[in-house]
């Protein structure tokens, strides 16, 4: 559009019309007098608003330092934050560490402990077979010394009567000798 205006305006002073109708031409086109937009001049400011106006930015100017001072001491508290998180971090990457290297021992334990189960279970079966074995060797050998002492009792018993029947004997001699 500007440029359509501007070739009016050159094809106006090429024919000699006048400025007037170049002005006219240039208004009823753009609506201003000129090619820039008209700046209105602002209105007129008075001193009390002026003063409103400066207070109001003294208290933004406030606000901008306690804002600036809060985010300072975000930022410190954010970077304390941070090298904190950092020092958890490598805890945790030790703590990482101690575990897969546990975990290996833990295996190794296991399997350790497994075959010392395993040989200890061995062992306990052996040693209940033995004292089974034993067990039965010795109640045989009870057995075998029940049946002596029987025997012996008998023999004691027999023995017993025997002499029981000779001091009966030797008794009924005596009263007969008396008799």
């Amino acid at each position: 559009m500007i440029h359509n205006l501007e070739k009016n305006v050159k094809g106006c002073f090429k024919r000699r019309v006048s400025v007037t109708l170049a002005a006219l031409t240039i208004f009823f086109i753009t609506g201003n007098m000129g090619y820039a937009l008209a700046v209105l001049p602002e209105p007129y400011v008075t001193y009390d608003e002026l003063e409103d106006v400066y207070e109001d930015v003294g208290v933004l100017v406030e606000d901008i330092e306690q804002n600036t001072k809060d985010i300072e001491d975000l930022d410190k508290h954010l970077s304390t934050t941070m090298s904190d998180l950092g020092k958890l971090n490598r805890n945790f990457d030790v703590a990482k560490k101690d575990i897969e290297t546990n975990k290996e021992n833990i295996k190794l334990l296991d399997k350790y402990l497994g075959e010392t189960s395993k040989n200890l279970g061995e062992r306990i079966e052996k040693e209940m077979s033995d004292r089974e074995l034993k067990d039965k060797v010795h109640d045989a050998m009870v057995e075998e010394h029940n049946k002596r002492l029987d025997k012996i009792e008998d023999t004691v018993e027999t023995h017993d009567m025997a002499i029981k029947g000779l001091k009966i004997i030797k008794q009924i001699k005596k009263l007969q000798k008396k008799l």
